[in-house]
């Protein structure tokens, strides 16, 4: 089976309603001002960030995106982790850069995760529960259901498909399109977490 271009559309998506099926997911500014809420202190990649969902919308009447990703688990729960857990969620340690929030680096022996590589950082509780209520007040998740088959068939890369054609602005893997300053703090925020944790 073969996923053409005109089949990778977010028009498709439904509103997010905790399903507890596997599938794709996008988030979304609720309106232009909802990104001033999160006060990226860089405006020129404060300005980035919102131009690019600006041209999205322009260019695929979807609305204002800022992130794409997909999981086999449940929808619900993975969408819960970027409501909630930091360390969990590449999106919310990426809004955490952008908003120049400081990162705290997790020993990776100290996690009970499988899967630490990506885990390794968090920021206080402070700043969580302003992330959550940013993302709960000010986007909103949409989500397309398909089956576990279909997102791990590497012959359809059905998420890179996405991310290919729409170029979201948060999106650092797989995007042809990547915001430059937006790449610059994710990795400044990381090290800055890891120098932290050195000189304890």
């Amino acid at each position: 089976m073969n996923v053409h271009l005109n089949d990778i559309d977010l028009n498709k998506f439904i509103g997010y309603y905790g399903s507890p099926h596997p599938g794709i997911y996008a988030l979304f500014l609720k309106d232009v001002d909802s990104l001033k809420a999160l006060a990226i202190k860089d405006e020129a990649c404060f300005e980035q960030i919102l131009n690019r969902a600006r041209y999205i919308n322009d260019q695929y009447h979807v609305g204002l995106l800022l992130y794409i990703g997909q999981t086999t688990r449940p929808l619900k729960k993975r969408i819960t982790e970027h409501l909630s857990q930091t360390p969990k969620s590449t999106l919310r340690r990426t809004l955490a850069a952008i908003a120049d929030l400081q990162g705290i680096f997790i020993n990776k022996h100290e996690t009970a995760s499988h899967n630490a590589k990506k885990k390794h950082y968090d920021i206080s509780s402070q700043n969580n529960k302003a992330l959550t209520d940013w993302l709960k007040d000010y986007t909103v998740f949409k989500i397309y259901e398909c089956t576990k088959a279909l997102l791990k068939d590497k012959s359809m890369n059905l998420e890179c498909k996405y991310i290919e054609k729409y170029g979201p602005p948060l999106n650092l893997d797989d995007n042809p399109r990547v915001i430059k300053c937006v790449d610059v703090a994710k990795k400044a925020f990381e090290a800055h977490a890891l120098l932290q944790s050195m000189h304890g």
